[in-house]
């Protein structure tokens, strides 16, 4: 597996914490301290949880903790926020040996897959509600959605500030079309193509965070088994 994004590159084989964003807007330090306490709580899980939802049911864990502790603790310059804003929404992936992905989405803008020139948006079959909302669920833990991922495959993560990103005219920035123009790029020129086309679109001005990381599917990379 590859992962790109226009600041990262590398490999892994373990859980990668692919999104975790606040509300929109300038981060507070709250939002900042909230999605800490997730990426945490997400990094330590890793290693000791073998499936997607009981590292999800972590991470949950770990913001209730931090919320409660911030309202324990008072003492910030902040303006007060309406409870039902203390929300984080994540999506975790799982990418194995098999061609195939896990996916947890916590009210997260789908992925997109991008097949031979064809993109198609993953929505999960049961929209779910942000780390946070825990109240809208109907049952716990929510068990991750699998979706055929095969070699040469590519996975676009991003944020909803991509999605929503609008021209003057207040027109919407059509992210699956540039996506699938760019299928012949390499992984890191696709995202500087789609980085550039989508500062082009909003003439420069960004109304929200805007984040993409791409993950390829590439079997040449994977080790063979040792000879007995």
């Amino acid at each position: 597996m590859t992962v790109h994004s226009p600041n990262l590159t590398g490999r892994s084989g373990r859980p990668e914490p692919l999104e975790v964003t606040g509300r929109p807007g300038r981060p507070r330090r709250s939002s900042i301290r909230r999605a800490a306490a997730v990426l945490g709580a997400f990094r330590e899980a890793a290693d000791y949880e073998p499936e997607l939802p009981d590292t999800v049911t972590r991470c949950e864990a770990a913001l209730r903790r931090e919320l409660t502790r911030t309202q324990s603790h008072g003492g910030t310059t902040e303006p007060p926020r309406d409870p039902a804003e203390e929300f984080v929404t994540v999506i975790i992936a799982q990418i194995t040996d098999a061609p195939v992905i896990e996916l947890v989405s916590r009210g997260h803008p789908p992925p997109l897959l991008l097949r031979r020139g064809e993109t198609t948006s993953l929505e999960t079959a049961s929209p779910l509600p942000p780390l946070g909302l825990e109240g809208l669920l109907s049952t716990s833990p929510v068990p991750a959605e699998k979706y055929p991922f095969e070699h040469g495959d590519r996975l676009l993560l991003y944020t909803d500030g991509v999605l929503e990103a609008r021209d003057p005219a207040r027109s919407f920035f059509d992210l699956p079309t540039h996506l699938a123009q760019l299928y012949d790029f390499t992984p890191q020129a696709l995202l500087d193509r789609l980085h550039t086309s989508l500062l082009h679109h909003t003439r420069g001005r960004l109304a929200d965070d805007a984040a993409m990381i791409i993950i390829e599917r590439d079997t040449r990379h994977t080790s063979a088994p040792a000879a007995p």
